[in-house]
């Protein structure tokens, strides 16, 4: 297997027979891509993603959690890149947890409603604790005007953290 570390994906789809071994999150995912025609990215750090080749409408993945636990947090991803991508999202997503189910069907699920509802991206970003303040910090510093929320305390950063925008979708043929 490659080592996807210092790596940037795109994938317009996946066989079912790779999908049917993927976590359930992951195949709702690409079969929710198929239907509303968009793409998976996943983006690790020190990869910078060619601006040209990035899918106009897109489900984007940070993978803050791989390799060295030690080491990790927004620095060491291409800023300029994530700037654009927290620009065009509705809600960003900071999921800091031991490897739950549940809260990443839920973060998952809210990214594809917003592609649904005609916003051209949607980013979760997979970290480890020591590393979520510093990323919901640094997304909100990317997006001008965001406001962070977070399912039970503010200072809770087990559950999935959105980060919300007032702005409006830029609509695609597919708005709620």
């Amino acid at each position: 297997m490659s080592d996807l570390t210092k790596s940037w994906v795109r994938f317009r789809d996946l066989p079912d027979d790779i999908l049917d071994d993927m976590p359930e999150h992951v195949r709702q995912l690409f079969l929710a891509a198929r239907r509303g025609g968009f793409e998976v990215e996943m983006l690790c750090a020190g990869a910078s993603p060619p601006a040209a080749r990035r899918a106009s409408r897109r489900f984007v993945l940070i993978a803050d959690d791989l390799g060295d636990p030690d080491r990790g947090g927004p620095l060491i991803f291409d800023l300029a890149a994530l700037t654009r991508d927290v620009r065009a999202a509705n809600r960003l997503f900071v999921i800091s947890t031991q490897p739950r189910a549940e809260l990443y069907a839920a973060a998952y699920a809210a990214a594809v409603e917003d592609l649904n509802c005609g916003f051209n991206v949607a980013m979760v970003v997979e970290t480890r604790l020591q590393f979520a303040k510093a990323w919901a910090r640094t997304l909100a510093a990317l997006r001008d005007g965001a406001s962070l929320t977070a399912a039970g305390r503010p200072d809770d950063l087990k559950s999935p953290l959105p980060l919300t925008s007032r702005r409006k979708p830029r609509r695609h043929k597919r708005a709620c």
